[in-house]
């Protein structure tokens, strides 16, 4: 084509068609309101009708992730669909060529129940959340998401929780590993051994043996089950390390290198070789355990990967079970944050008590030189009158104001919500009892805020219920 100077017009750069296309992409997936998202999706859309090169760039960011809920026949007939269109043969542009754009898939599996049941586990009205999982959809499309150079690189499988806002209820009870069918298994052991899949999320699936990760690549593994699924009390490593006769396979090979580590399966992971495949752990995440945890776990996993650790994260209820003889033995931490809760159902009871293992832990024997950041999320609640004061504030402050044992600290973050029930007075009053722990606890981190170059952020929440009884109100 030529302008009316005679010379022809340059082909748009695609560097520029990239970028706008990018922009659009992401306002489509973070604009504040639905209107707007829904207008940028349609943009994004009109963008991969268009030529070519627009049309592939679109596709990286309309098919990057995959996020389908499986409830029920619901689910599969969804399922069935998404590959009927990955393996059309009627558009060459929309078919095996899709499925080189997947990087990101989550697979969320529920039991479905009407709401209306009685007694939904044995009801004709449940989808069990295996029946799901076995279905023949579902291990043929783990089959279509790697091949000859391709393959995701993150995958989710979760059995999720979650009150649905149609007829039905959503209920987890978490899945058995060794119940679900041949095909299944087969299928995510083959996508695990892709050279592409790095990131892994298991929830709520259990007896699951550690021996699937073998000959892996995977990296980041999350790991986890829900606090309200009942654990048999022998669900141990040696119950079932032999007991899956499709593993055989896999024993010859090597566990993967894991470099990010988020779970509250800690005994799932054998005290021999695999544990090897944590000694270069940069980031642990440990949630409130499931099942009987040995003494032994934490400080033995402490021990293989205490050299390479950057960021440890604990989240837990009631006092720190998590064994650690003493934070110096991570010597190149960076970041460590604790979420914990402590809530107690006695009157009269001090729960805030639970925090001196965390003021003698952070009192380290030898110097901190990495450590950064300090994060504290803490829940104190009763019912009954808690005491607020106790000694374990001052020592944590004394601890983290040593700038001999911490002399890298730039951040300290406290986050208190206590949850306090106490006796009913007409002299009463929520907001001056609010202000008064406010100031108690201020007047504790006095060494903290006196540190050059330490940012200090404390955050108190009162959560106050005044009731009738014979509770007692003092609290401090």
């Amino acid at each position: 084509m030529a302008s009316e100077g005679g010379s022809k017009l340059r082909p748009f750069p695609v560097e520029i068609t990239d970028a706008i296309i990018d922009a659009t992409a992401e306002l489509a997936f973070t604009s504040p309101t639905q209107s707007d998202a829904r207008a940028h999706r349609k943009s994004l859309l009109s963008f991969h009708a268009t030529s070519t090169d627009c049309h592939r760039r679109a596709l990286v960011h309309l098919f990057n992730r995959i996020s389908l809920p499986l409830i029920g026949g619901q689910g599969r007939h969804r399922l069935a669909s998404l590959r009927e269109l990955l393996n059309s043969p009627t558009s060459p542009r929309m078919g095996l060529d899709l499925v080189r754009y997947i990087k990101d898939v989550e697979l969320k599996f529920s039991t479905a129940v009407r709401k209306n049941t009685r007694f939904p586990y044995g009801s004709q009205n449940a989808f069990s959340v295996e029946r799901v999982i076995n279905d023949e959809n579902v291990a043929l499309f783990l089959h279509q998401l790697h091949g000859d150079g391709y393959g995701i690189e993150k995958l989710t499988l979760a059995v999720d929780s979650d009150d649905s806002s149609g007829g039905w209820w959503i209920i987890t009870k978490g899945v058995d590993w060794t119940n679900l069918s041949s095909h299944f298994r087969l299928a995510f052991q083959n996508l695990l051994q892709s050279p592409y899949l790095a990131w892994l999320d298991v929830r709520n699936f259990i007896y699951l043996p550690y021996e699937l990760f073998r000959g892996s690549k995977v990296t980041s593994l999350t790991w986890n089950l829900d606090k309200n699924i009942v654990i048999p009390p022998a669900w141990s490593y040696q119950a079932d390390a032999s007991s899956v006769p499709d593993l055989n396979h896999t024993l010859s090979m090597e566990y993967p290198q894991i470099e990010y580590l988020d779970t509250n399966c800690l005994h799932r992971l054998p005290d021999t070789a695999a544990c090897a495949s944590v000694k270069g752990l940069k980031t642990l995440c440990v949630g409130s355990l499931a099942g009987n945890v040995p003494p032994t776990v934490s400080s033995n996993l402490l021990r293989l990967c205490g050299g390479s650790l950057k960021m440890l994260g604990l989240e837990f209820s009631g006092p720190l079970h998590f064994e650690i003889p003493d934070i110096s033995s991570i010597p190149n931490l960076e970041v460590f944050a604790v979420t914990q809760s402590q809530l107690q159902s006695s009157p009269n009871t001090i729960p805030v008590q639970n925090i001196e293992p965390l003021a003698q832990l952070l009192n380290a024997q030898n110097p901190m030189r990495s450590l950064a950041e300090v994060h504290l999320y803490l829940t104190i609640a009763a019912a009954g009158a808690i005491r607020v004061a106790h000694p374990a504030w001052r020592a944590i402050d004394e601890a983290l104001a040593s700038v001999d044992v911490y002399p890298a600290l730039c951040v300290v973050k406290v986050y208190v919500t206590f949850m306090v029930t106490v006796v009913y007075r007409a002299d009463f009053s929520s907001k001056d009892f609010e202000e008064e722990t406010r100031r108690y606890l201020e007047a504790q981190f006095v060494g903290c805020k006196g540190r050059e170059r330490v940012e200090l952020v404390l955050d108190f929440e009162c959560d106050v219920e005044a009731l009738e009884g014979d509770y007692n109100p003092a609290c401090f």
